[in-house]
C-alpha cells in the first residue's frame, strides 16, 4: 500500500461555509482553481460522530468534542484536465477536528483515500482537487490507496474502504416521507444536505484510530464541482 505524508497542504480551503451559502443550485458549485480545469459530478455521502442533526453544519460546537467521520464521493462523470475521472471513488477520513470544526480549520488531521482502481494520473488529479479545495484545513493529512466500494440505492448508501472502514446510511423520513434537507448551511461540502442516519459507521486503521458511530448523523446528496 502506497502512502504519502503531506503536511500543511498548500492551496486554500474553499470552505464549506462559502460553498454551501453561495446561492447556487443543488447540482452546481464553483470550487477553487487547481493545476488543471476540472468538472466532477456524482454522489457524496458522509457519516460523523455527532448525533443527528450534526451541529457542525451550523458552525456550532460538535456533540462529543470532535466530529470524526468518513466522507465519500463517487464521480459518475468528470475530468481533470485531459484525465477522465468517470467511475472513480475517493474518500476522506476525519481523524481530528476539534470541538468546533470551523474554528479549528488548519488544525484538522485526516486521510485521503483514493480508489486502488485509479491510475497514477487519476490519483494525482484527485489529490490535487482535494488539496486545492480543502487542504488548508488540515495540519496533517495522509494519502493512501485502498479498494473503495461505493453503492447507492433508493437514497441508501454503502461504502467500504478496504478493510478499514464501512459506512452504511439510511435517509431520515420527513413529514412527506422524504429526507429533510438543509440548504445554505454555514458548513457543508455539498450545496444541499439530505439528512440521514448511520446504520453502520466503523473505522479502524491499525494505527490507533478507531470508532463505531452506529445510529449517528449522516448526510448525502449529489455534487457538481467545477474549477477553471
Amino acid at each position: 500500500m502506497k502512502k504519502i505524508v503531506v503536511l500543511g497542504l498548500l492551496a486554500g480551503f474553499v470552505g464549506a461555509a462559502g460553498c454551501a451559502g453561495s446561492g447556487q443550485s443543488e447540482h452546481s458549485m464553483t470550487m477553487a482553481k487547481a493545476k488543471a480545469p476540472y468538472v466532477l459530478k456524482g454522489e457524496e455521502v458522509e457519516g460523523c460522530e455527532c448525533t443527528s442533526v450534526c451541529p457542525c453544519v451550523f458552525a456550532n460546537d460538535d456533540t462529543f468534542g470532535d466530529c470524526r467521520g468518513t466522507i465519500a464521493w463517487h464521480i459518475k462523470e468528470g475530468h481533470y484536465g485531459s484525465t477522465d475521472l468517470s467511475g472513480i471513488s475517493f474518500a476522506v477520513a476525519l481523524l481530528k477536528t476539534g470541538k468546533n470544526v470551523t474554528k479549528a480549520m488548519g488544525k484538522w488531521e485526516g486521510v485521503i483515500y483514493v480508489s486502488s482502481k485509479a491510475t497514477p494520473e487519476q490519483k494525482a488529479a484527485i489529490v490535487d482537487f482535494a488539496s486545492t479545495n480543502w487542504g488548508k484545513a488540515f495540519a496533517k493529512v495522509e494519502v493512501k490507496s485502498e479498494p473503495i466500494d461505493f453503492h447507492m440505492e433508493a437514497n441508501r448508501f454503502e461504502v467500504k474502504i478496504g478493510k478499514i472502514a464501512v459506512l452504511k446510511t439510511a435517509p431520515l423520513k420527513g413529514a412527506d416521507g422524504k429526507a429533510p434537507a438543509i440548504e445554505h448551511a454555514a458548513f457543508a461540502l455539498i450545496p444541499v444536505l439530505h439528512c440521514a442516519t448511520s446504520v453502520e459507521n466503523t473505522y479502524a486503521d491499525g494505527a490507533g484510530n478507531t470508532w463505531d458511530f452506529k445510529e449517528r448523523n449522516a448526510f448525502f446528496g449529489p455534487f457538481s464541482y467545477s474549477g477553471e
